[in-house]
C-alpha cells in the first residue's frame, strides 16, 4: 500500500489518495515527487508526491525469504566447517594412535623372537656346557615365549573380527565357574612371576550360562592379562561371581595403576591406551577392551568400569542367564 497525492509548490494539498495508515503531513514531506504540467503555457504547476508507509517494514518482507535462505546457508557453511575440523581432528589422532600401535607392535612382537632365538641359539652351541636343569629352562623359555607371542597373534586376530563385523557365536550352556578357573590357573604362573596372587571367589549360586566358550574365555584373559600388566608393584587380582534372577556377574578387582575418569569412557574404543606413544613399559596392543565389550554386547550383557588413578580397578561383567545370538543356533 501506498499513497499518493498532488500538491501546489506550497505543498498545500491539491488532491489526495490515502491509504488506511495514510498520513497527508507525511506524504506532502516526501522526497519523492515530480513536477507535473511542465508545459502548461497558463502558469499551472503542481507536484506528485507518492509515499510508502512503514517502508522498512515492506523492505524487509519483500527479503524475507533472501534472508531465511542466507541464514540457513550461513549455519550449513558453519556446520560444514566444524564437521570438517572434528574429521581432521579425528583424522590426526587416528593416525597418531595408529603410528603408536605399529610401534608398540613392533617391540612386543621382536621380544619374544629375539628371546626364543637367543635360546635355540644357546641350546645349539656345543661349546656352550649345560646341565639338564639349563636345557629345561631354556626349553621353558622357548615355550612361554612362544605362548606370549601366541597371545599377541590372538590379539591381533581378534581386531581383524571386529573390524569384519562377522564375529558369530557358537553358543552352548557352559560353566562359567569352570571356565574362569581355568582363566585363573593359567594367570597363575604370569602372577607368581612378579611375587603376586590371583584369588578366584566364586559365590553366584547360579552359574551356568549360555555362551560362546572360546570369546567369553578370550574376554576374562584380556581382562587378567591387563590386570597384570598395568601395575607397579605386586599384582594382587581378584576375581569374584555373584547372581541373581537374571545373570552372573563376574568382578575382577586388581591394584594395578587405575584409570582416570576422563579416560573410563575412552577405554573400550579400538586401539586406545590410557598411556600412549612409544613407552614400552605399560604393554599392549590397544586392541583388547574394545573386543571384550563386542563380545560381552553379543552375548546380551554390559560390562562397567569402577577406577581410581593409583587406587586399582574393578571390571563388572554381567552375562544374562540364556541368551543365545540370532546368528546362530546353540550347538548340541
Amino acid at each position: 500500500e501506498f499513497d499518493h497525492g498532488i500538491f501546489a509548490r506550497d505543498r498545500s494539498p491539491l488532491s489526495l489518495s490515502l491509504s488506511t495508515e495514510g498520513d497527508s503531513l507525511a506524504l506532502a514531506e516526501s522526497g519523492h515527487r515530480v513536477r507535473l504540467y511542465r508545459n502548461d503555457l497558463a502558469g499551472g504547476e503542481g507536484y506528485l508526491h507518492l509515499h510508502v508507509p512503514d517502508q522498512h517494514r515492506h523492505v524487509l518482507r519483500s527479503m524475507g525469504v533472501l534472508l531465511v535462505l542466507s541464514a540457513l546457508f550461513l549455519v550449513a557453511i558453519v556446520a560444514a566447517f566444524v564437521f570438517t575440523v572434528r574429521t581432521i581432528q579425528r583424522q590426526k589422532r587416528l593416525s597418531r594412535i595408529r603410528a603408536d600401535l605399529v610401534n608398540n607392535m613392533t617391540h612386543e612382537l621382536k621380544t619374544p623372537i629375539s628371546t626364543i632365538a637367543l635360546a635355540c641359539e644357546a641350546l645349539k652351541d656345543p661349546s656352550m656346557p649345560r646341565t639338564e636343569e639349563q636345557t629345561a629352562a631354556f626349553v621353558n623359555m622357548i615355550r612361554d615365549e612362544s605362548k606370549r607371542l601366541g597371545v599377541l597373534v590372538e590379539n591381533v586376530l581378534q581386531s581383524a573380527v571386529l573390524d569384519s563385523g562377522d564375529m558369530r557365536l557358537k553358543p552352548v550352556e557352559l560353566d562359567l565357574h569352570a571356565v574362569l578357573r581355568d582363566v585363573v590357573r593359567n594367570t597363575e604362573v604370569q602372577v607368581q612371576r612378579r611375587n603376586g596372587r590371583v584369588t578366584f571367589d566364586p559365590q553366584a549360586e547360579v552359574h551356568h550360562v549360555t555362551g560362546d566358550r572360546i570369546h567369553l574365555t578370550n574376554v576374562f584373559n584380556n581382562l587378567l592379562d591387563n590386570a597384570v600388566k598395568y601395575t607397579d608393584r605386586d599384582p594382587l587380582i581378584t576375581v569374584r561371581t555373584d547372581s541373581d534372577t537374571r545373570g552372573i556377574t563376574v568382578h575382577i578387582t586388581d591394584n594395578g595403576i587405575g584409570i582416570p575418569r576422563q579416560e573410563q569412557d575412552k577405554i573400550f574404543e579400538r586401539l586406545y591406551r590410557v598411556s600412549t606413544g612409544d613407552v614400552h613399559n605399560v604393554k599392549g596392543f590397544g586392541l583388547g577392551l574394545s573386543y571384550v565389550r563386542a563380545v560381552v554386547l553379543k552375548h546380551g550383557g554390559r560390562i562397567r568400569l569402577d577406577s581410581e588413578p593409583g587406587r586399582g580397578s574393578t571390571f563388572h561383567i554381567t552375562l544374562p542367564f540364556h541368551h543365545v545370538s540370532t546368528d546362530q543356533a546353540p550347538a548340541r
